[in-house]
């Protein structure tokens, strides 16, 4: 280990606002095929139960706020499988179609940083 006064300085966070994917080979959580079915397995439990069908009878999606039909609704992962999140009542929220597919496997902060950004370029706009 590097004494205190040796350690090397932290790289300013980057500048670019559209790198929110994530580099080759960071951020990924190692998931084997079998880890990944488990989970799904899992999840598929979890969306016959009673339990989910109270969240989706609220009608609004977990991300925008949006009321949305209970139909319509889906099941998404906050920390997806793929980068390590788990199938357990606290991971997952109903989101609607658009919400899901715009969040893809980013991670919560990442979730926040793009709707921050999107907020951002709104308000630009005359």
């Amino acid at each position: 280990m590097e004494p205190r006064d040796e350690l090397p300085p932290v790289p300013p966070p980057r500048e670019n606002p559209d790198a929110l994917t994530p580099p080759a080979g960071g951020f990924v959580s190692p998931v084997t095929a079998a880890e990944l079915r488990q989970e799904k397995a899992r999840a598929r439990e979890l969306r016959a139960s009673a339990w989910w069908k109270r969240r989706l009878s609220r009608e609004r999606c977990g991300y925008c706020g949006r009321s949305t039909s209970a139909r319509e609704l889906t099941m998404d992962h906050r920390v997806p499988l793929v980068r390590g999140g788990r199938s357990v009542r606290s991971n997952l929220v109903p989101a609607c179609r658009a919400c899901n597919s715009a969040k893809k496997y980013l991670l919560p902060v990442e979730w926040a940083a793009y709707l921050d950004r999107l907020a951002d370029e709104s308000d630009k706009i005359p």
